[in-house]
């Protein structure tokens, strides 16, 4: 299917589809936040201790390698998959927070940090002179 459709090979449609490193190293200099989303988008919860403990330092060698910052360390849960032990080995890597796929308003604080809800881009208006939407509502009061 894959050549059927996209007609190009696999390296090429990646390169056109992923940011490369250069790419990642000019968003932090210009001032944007880098997260982590796993290093191979595992179920993290599922996954056994020590991969868990694999991916964290993977995670922490990458942020490295691109020159981010390693405090305030964030992490979005591959289909909002996380466990106890999961988040017990974050906090032991200095990560400070963790984002479910829960929709929903975070409210910060340190009892709620690793299971935070958020919004995605899909609940927000998608048309440039749509009303505002509920949740665009509450996170503007």
């Amino acid at each position: 299917l894959f050549l059927t459709y996209v007609k190009k090979d696999k390296k090429g449609f990646a390169e056109e589809l992923y940011m490369s490193i250069k790419q990642v190293k000019h968003m932090i200099e210009s001032g944007m936040y880098i997260g982590w989303h796993g290093s191979e988008h595992n179920r993290m919860g599922k996954l056994s201790i020590d991969d868990q403990e694999k991916e964290i330092i993977q995670a922490i060698d990458f942020f490295k390698e691109i020159g981010s910052q390693n405090q305030n360390l964030i992490i979005s849960y591959p289909y909002g998959n996380f466990n106890n032990s999961l988040i017990k080995k974050l906090k032991r890597n200095n990560f400070d927070m963790g984002l479910t796929v829960k929709v929903g308003i975070a409210l910060l604080n340190k009892k709620n940090a690793f299971e935070l809800p958020r919004l995605d881009t899909n609940d927000f208006p998608t048309q440039i002179n749509a009303h505002p939407n509920n949740w665009v509502n509450k996170a503007t009061k």
